[in-house]
């Protein structure tokens, strides 16, 4: 039985209807590096954990969280430090090159001593002057490792923010980045294969560094809605098991209905709000919209909702104030043509972008999941049915 688990990592029997989504990911890491793209809450974190609890293919998962990681550095620190968990990796690692061997011998001090507190800090200070030669040569060590290497990086599009918000010049975070695909792209590496996952978009800090290059061989793998509706049923069946009485197949229906597009983190809001409602009698239809209008939509829920608007913050500020107004505008039309967000665009931007910088801005809607683009009308609506009644109720005037 799944539990509902809102807005936190989910594993084991909780972890539910991603079959096909994992099956994808495991087929292209045979040959290649994964992007994995969707919002915050989508459950990207879960199907890196999937990933790392149940490995496919003879692989070695390696977890990194890359949010506290402040410059490039620290990259390779946290990524030695996570290895050195691993007792038999760091076996391998110390028949290694006399770098990599030193740098060991250096960490074992701290650790014989009983300073591991201070073992990343140790870390920091012997790699700062050369920490590309000491990355490049661990990971190209453990090409020879008797096992294919996944190394999981979450949070990447936050560490690139630290970068920028920290003492780094944008050409020192463009050298990391190149840095880190020449090590990808090199020859020699073919068993040590990289997802990356990031709650906003990869590339606004590409495009905006000049290098959207940097990840071309990343191939995009998006965590959405449940592909089909049935397996939306089954996964309310799952979160109701035992609480059956509470809800009939009407009832749920309507949850889905209210929802939209069947997006799983939307689906347990929803049915948490509902079990918590009625805890003592059987809910109607009727009363799942009132919950869903007056709990899911309220006040006491807006901390589920709140990122998406906060966020857009990552913009820069033209891009930011056209967006808000075009989210705006989407909420209470539902559907807009697309040259006509494009003169919204060129009104709230007082002419001063082109039809590049509408483009550009549309597209980064789209990849952090705010809108959808349909191509048979040419116009634009919300990526989410529930994400778009939350903005209508909160930012349309």
């Amino acid at each position: 039985m799944a539990s509902n688990i809102v807005g936190t990592v989910v594993r084991g029997s909780d972890f539910f209807g991603r079959e096909d989504l994992i099956s994808q990911i495991w087929e292209k890491l045979r040959t290649t590096n994964v992007l994995l793209a969707g919002p915050r809450r989508f459950g990207k974190t879960s199907v890196l954990y999937n990933l790392l609890d149940e490995p496919r293919n003879g692989s070695k998962v390696v977890h990194i969280d890359l949010e506290p990681v402040k410059e490039p550095v620290d990259f390779v620190v946290t990524l030695l430090d996570k290895l050195r968990e691993d007792q038999k990796i760091m076996n391998f690692l110390r028949t290694g090159v006399i770098q990599v061997k030193e740098i060991l011998q250096g960490v074992e001090v701290h650790l014989n001593v009983g300073e591991d507190v201070d073992v990343r800090f140790g870390l920091k200070e012997r790699l700062k002057d050369n920490w590309r030669e000491v990355g490049e040569s661990i990971l190209k060590r453990l090409e020879a490792y008797e096992q294919n290497l996944v190394i999981l990086l979450d949070e990447f599009s936050m560490m690139i923010e630290n970068f920028l918000d920290g003492r780094l010049q944008e050409n020192e975070v463009r050298e990391f980045l190149l840095w880190f695909r020449r090590l990808r792209i090199d020859p020699s590496m073919t068993r040590c294969k990289f997802v990356v996952a990031s709650s906003v978009s990869i590339d606004q800090y590409l495009s905006k560094l000049g290098v959207i290059a940097a990840f071309n061989d990343f191939e995009k793998v998006v965590v959405g809605e449940f592909e089909d509706v049935k397996t939306a049923v089954l996964f309310l069946e799952e979160l109701f098991k035992g609480k059956r009485w509470l809800i009939s197949k009407q009832g749920m229906r309507k949850i889905l209905e209210l929802v939209g597009p069947p997006i799983p983190y939307f689906i347990q809001v929803l049915a948490s709000e509902v079990i918590k409602e009625c805890k003592k009698k059987r809910v109607t239809p009727k009363a799942i919209e009132e919950i869903y209008h007056e709990s899911v939509l309220g006040a006491s829920c807006k901390t589920y909702f709140q990122h998406y608007y906060d966020r857009l913050k990552h913009y820069d500020i033209q891009s930011e104030r056209a967006a808000k107004k075009l989210l705006r505008e989407l909420s209470l039309a539902g559907e807009i043509e697309r040259d006509q967000c494009y003169q919204m665009f060129l009104k709230e931007t007082q002419q001063q972008a082109d039809i590049d910088g509408f483009n550009n801005l549309m597209s980064d809607l789209e990849n952090d999941f705010y809108i959808r683009f349909l191509a048979e009308s040419n116009s634009f609506v919300f990526f989410s049915k529930i994400l778009r009644d939350w903005w209508l109720r909160y930012y349309s005037l």
